[in-house]
Order: structure tokens, then C-alpha cells, then sequence
């Protein structure tokens, strides 16, 4: 179970970047275009935790060998961060997509 304080910095860090994604690229156009970068974002998320899984075989499989498995691990703890990374992009386009709808329905686009 994840604990407040994660669960508060998380939401921190979505504002932090959120905010400096606003500043780097403009909202979103069309509900369509910020649909495409949600799916681009979930599928680099979907593509860490498919390696995550990959790697738990291997180290399943060097206990099973009687071996430690260290390079497996290595990687999960890698793909791990890069998942929660991407995860963290995903609440940032999602907020972002919210705002862009909103931004257009209040400006009559």
C-alpha cells in the first residue's frame, strides 16, 4: 500500500511537471491529440513493465539455478523507475488534457 507522503509528492511532482510541460509545449488542440499522447505515453509504460516482467522470469529462474539473478534485478529496479517515470506522465497528460478541455470549452472553441 502506498503511503500518504508517496502519494502526496506524486501529486507534488504531476504540478512540477505539468507546469513545466505548459511552458514548453501549448495545450492540447483537440481532444484527439491529447488522447494520441496519452496512448504514446501508457504504451512506454506498458513496454517497462512488460521488461519488469521479463526480468522476474529470469530471476525466478536463476533461484531456481541456485544463482542470484543480480543482472535481473539490476534491470527490474531500472525499468521499475523508468515505469514510474512514465506513470508520472501519464497523470501529467491526463491533468494536461482535463485543463486543454476545459481551456477550449470556456474559450467557445
Amino acid at each position: 500500500m502506498t503511503s500518504k507522503y508517496i502519494k502526496d509528492e506524486v501529486n507534488r511532482l504531476v504540478g512540477c511537471e505539468l507546469e513545466e510541460a505548459n511552458k514548453k509545449f501549448p495545450m492540447f488542440a483537440s481532444n484527439h491529440e491529447g488522447f494520441a499522447v496519452l496512448l504514446e505515453e501508457s504504451d512506454e509504460a506498458r513496454d517497462d513493465l512488460a521488461e519488469i516482467k521479463i526480468n522476474l522470469n529470469c530471476v525466478w529462474d536463476s533461484i531456481k539455478a541456485n544463482s542470484t539473478g543480480w543482472i535481473a534485478i539490476d534491470k527490474i529496479e531500472k525499468y521499475a523507475e523508468n515505469l514510474a517515470c512514465e506513470a508520472l506522465q501519464i497523470a501529467v497528460m491526463a491533468r494536461k488534457y482535463r485543463d486543454s478541455a476545459n481551456t477550449r470549452l470556456t474559450d467557445g472553441l
